[in-house]
Order: structure tokens, then C-alpha cells, then sequence
């Protein structure tokens, strides 16, 4: 048993270094991805409806689907404008 925990620490002895870079190189990409998302603007949108609203809530149902349906991640978009691309070449 003790010459296990000696092997291990004899690994970790000789090797440390390596874990100390892995966990460097995480912590740098994690600061990256916290600088990029403090860099993004966002905006808030308030939609006001009239008093007079002759319109059902369906409607605003499907107005917050439409909108809903236009958020798509951008690996989607470029894969169907490569795919539209392809077929209108052949």
C-alpha cells in the first residue's frame, strides 16, 4: 500500500508541472469566454399593447412564435446557406 502512494506521489512530483499548465491554460479560456460576454450589448424590448386591444391572446401567441422562430443558432444558419448553395449549383 505505501508503495502505491509512493508511486503517486512520485507521479504527481514529477509531473506537476503539467497539471499546473492544464489548469492555466482552463482558467485563461474561461477568462476569455467572461471577457467576450461582458463585451456583448444587449438590448431589452418592451412591447406596449393598446388599451383597445380588439385581438386575442392567440395572437400574441403566435406573434411571440414568429419571433421565437427566428432565433436560431448561427452553425444552422451557415449549414442551410451552404445546403441552398449546393442546390442551386446543380
Amino acid at each position: 500500500m505505501t508503495e502505491i502512494l509512493k508511486g503517486i506521489t512520485s507521479i504527481i512530483l514529477y509531473f506537476w508541472w503539467l497539471f499546473a499548465l492544464i489548469f492555466v491554460y482552463f482558467a485563461w479560456q474561461n477568462r476569455r469566454k467572461t471577457e467576450f460576454v461582458e463585451r456583448i450589448e444587449t438590448i431589452v424590448m418592451e412591447i406596449k399593447i393598446p388599451k383597445t386591444n380588439d385581438k386575442g391572446p392567440t395572437a400574441a401567441e403566435m406573434m411571440f412564435a414568429t419571433l421565437h422562430g427566428i432565433l436560431k443558432p448561427k452553425s444552422e444558419l451557415i449549414r442551410k446557406v451552404r445546403f441552398r448553395n449546393i442546390l442551386a449549383l446543380n
